[in-house]
């Protein structure tokens, strides 16, 4: 009698706790990442000079998102990175649910960009690319600064937009200044002194074996 009590007693301390985990409600998903991601090609721009970048958004959800009227996609630009003039092509789009035509391009100011779609509520899938060419003037400082995203489709990263660097710099003082060359060439490729071949400067030492079947 005594180790049947102990045995019901026994099997009442292990179920309690157990009934009270399977009451208790499923954890929420944590936050895995943002469902869209966005790039800024080139990221290096002369300074002073009128310029233009690509911006895109792909779709990265393995689980099919739905953009809805109105839904909106925004780049901000420092104020270091320059000032935004215009859009230099309208929106383009690879998608086999969405069209180019759904989704306009507009600037806010001199360092925002919206792009917004006007089409039907459809799926936003995986791989889903989203691209719009913007004109602007490149600081005349040599600086880096940040284009940063905002759509409904992603987070905040410690409380702030996610990024991405960009650079504005003097291509005129690095890399390669002028071309060294021999005497069938003339110049130095430089704006003042463009490159080009020297009179006289080809000949059969130059040409290949049957280059040339008649004479001039």
């Amino acid at each position: 009698m005594r180790i049947r009590c102990a045995t019901a007693m026994l099997t009442v301390l292990v179920s309690a706790p157990l009934a009270l985990v399977l009451l208790l409600p499923a954890a929420g998903r944590a936050q895995t990442g943002s469902k869209v991601v966005f790039n800024v090609s080139p990221t290096a721009f002369r300074a002073g000079q009128a310029s233009t970048s690509v911006l895109s958004v792909f779709c990265v959800s393995t689980v099919p998102l739905t953009i809805s009227p109105g839904d909106t996609f925004t780049f901000f630009f420092d104020a270091s990175v320059g000032s935004l003039t215009s859009i230099a092509a309208p929106p383009s789009v690879t998608s086999a649910g969405l069209s180019a035509g759904d989704f306009a391009g507009t600037l806010s100011g001199t360092n925002q960009v919206i792009i917004t779609y006007t089409g039907q509520a459809k799926p936003f899938s995986y791989g889903d690319t989203l691209s719009l060419e913007v004109a602007f003037n490149a600081s005349a400082k040599i600086a880096t600064g940040k284009v940063s995203f905002s759509s409904r489709f992603t987070g905040s990263v410690n409380g702030n937009l996610p990024y991405t660097t960009v650079s504005i710099v003097d291509f005129a003082n690095g890399g390669v200044t002028t071309v060294a060359h021999d005497q069938t060439l003339m110049g130095d490729g430089t704006a003042a002194s463009p490159l080009g071949v020297s009179p006289g400067g080809i000949d059969t030492t130059q040409l290949a074996n049957g280059g040339v079947t008649a004479a001039k």
